[in-house]
């Protein structure tokens, strides 16, 4: 009984750590694609450039 309830307890255990590093790879890629996507509205031939002007470089 004992060695079950610790093949249990190791099972639940990889599986936090699956889910765990799952999360933190989520929020790695939604960070990831949110510089890139502020990269992309903020560089030179943006529409937000063309649109804006060059005012807000100077």
């Amino acid at each position: 009984m004992r060695e079950k309830n610790e093949n249990i307890f190791q099972e639940t255990e990889a599986a936090f750590a699956a889910a765990v590093l799952l999360l933190n790879f989520l929020i790695l890629a939604a960070v990831i694609g949110f510089v890139w996507s502020l990269q992309l509205l903020i560089s030179p031939n943006s529409p937000l450039v063309a649109a804006l002007g060059e005012t807000i470089w100077r």
